[in-house]
């Protein structure tokens, strides 16, 4: 069994504004859909894998959201109930920027049950989502998770995943952008990443024997200084143009994001 990165997820204030952001920042956006109380919008790359940018469709969806983790039904529902929803409430509580991320099987989708079922006491149960398109298409699929929110959520799609997974194609964003090259993270928390990996026995490589990189998939997972909590994560990206570029989070809506050229 191997996996591959399939999403990452960065919480917006307000999607449309976040929209507008992004494609001043050479990115070409896909409509999303809705999946009750939030709305999203995607950012395609290669390898079936995209950016997922998410927000609320209200400031009441924001404040039921906000008094589910503030009254500790978030916490109770991912810790007492084995719910994979508390961790998903929990990402309106926090600041806008890079909230999660989501990984899927690379080959052997069956397999997922079996991952989550022997690992059952670290593991939220699989819980089915739907999302509907602007066609009105539904999507659905099944996530699951470990109750460690620094480590990836796990999906498997029910219906095709031709139709969650917005398609790339070569040339889309002006800033060249193609490939989820790596996402970084804070050095602690990448620390108890790798350690939390190793002994859940995720099916991830080392590129060295201390662990400084792993890679999942084609992805890579480190570190970096510029990363500090509360950012969750960074991404850096491989783009078609020559050179190179940091965009901070100030101005990126929370996300720090690197743009490497070949």
């Amino acid at each position: 069994m191997s996996f591959e990165v399939d999403h990452i997820v960065i919480k917006v204030k307000n999607l449309k504004m976040a929209i507008n952001k992004f494609e001043g920042l050479g990115f070409s956006i896909t409509a999303g859909g809705d999946h009750g109380f939030t709305h999203n919008a995607l950012i395609p790359l290669e390898n079936d894998t995209y950016i997922e940018l998410i927000s609320t469709k209200s400031q009441m969806a924001k404040a039921l959201f906000k008094a589910m983790d503030d009254t500790g039904f978030a916490k109770w529902q991912l810790y007492s109930r084995n719910n994979i929803v508390g961790r998903l409430i929990k990402w309106f509580s926090l600041p806008p920027g890079p909230v999660d991320w989501c990984v899927r099987e690379r080959k052997t989708i069956p397999k997922t049950n079996e991952h989550v079922k022997s690992k059952k006491a670290n593991w939220t149960t699989q819980r089915k989502f739907s999302r509907v398109k602007k066609d009105n298409a539904e999507i659905r699929w099944m996530l699951a998770a470990p109750k460690s929110n620094l480590l990836p959520m796990l999906i498997k799609d029910i219906t095709s995943r031709k139709l969650r997974v917005p398609k790339y194609t070569v040339g889309m964003h002006a800033n060249g952008a193609i490939l989820l090259d790596a996402i970084l993270f804070p050095q602690e928390d990448f620390e108890i990443i790798s350690d939390q990996m190793s002994s859940m026995k995720y099916p991830v490589q080392s590129l060295d024997d201390v662990r400084s990189v792993l890679m999942v998939g084609t992805t890579c997972l480190g570190s970096d200084a510029k990363i500090k909590p509360p950012i969750k994560f960074g991404i850096r990206l491989l783009t078609s143009i020559k050179g190179s570029l940091y965009i901070p989070p100030d101005q990126s809506l929370g996300v720090p994001i690197w743009i490497n050229g070949n």
